[in-house]
């Protein structure tokens, strides 16, 4: 999280589902409240299908369009094919290691 900070504009809102890095990071508080930015985290589990669902359909109605219009572009790592999953998870250990 720390490291990506820099990539969000005044007023974003970081919004995290699960903690797959890791759930150790460190960052400077100062680049938080000067960009005005709101952190959410989530892990989904406890809310209702229902509940789920309605995000769902929200992300379809009011974020992939912006995706797909440009308006909104993800920063993606890296492309990772399902039969490479060993090497994958190898690279995935290995850098949560090295962040500790």
């Amino acid at each position: 999280m720390g490291k990506c900070i820099h990539y969000l504009t005044h007023g974003a809102r970081w919004i995290m589902i699960a903690a797959l890095a890791g759930k150790k990071t460190e960052i400077d508080l100062k680049n938080i409240y000067v960009r005005n930015v709101r952190i959410i985290g989530s892990t989904l589990r406890p809310r209702a299908p229902e509940v789920k669902a309605q995000i769902l359909r929200e992300l379809i109605e009011k974020v992939f369009p912006k995706i797909e219009s440009g308006e909104v572009k993800p920063t993606i790592h890296a492309v990772l094919h399902i039969t490479k999953l060993r090497q994958h998870m190898t690279f995935f250990i290995r850098a949560r290691m090295s962040e500790r």
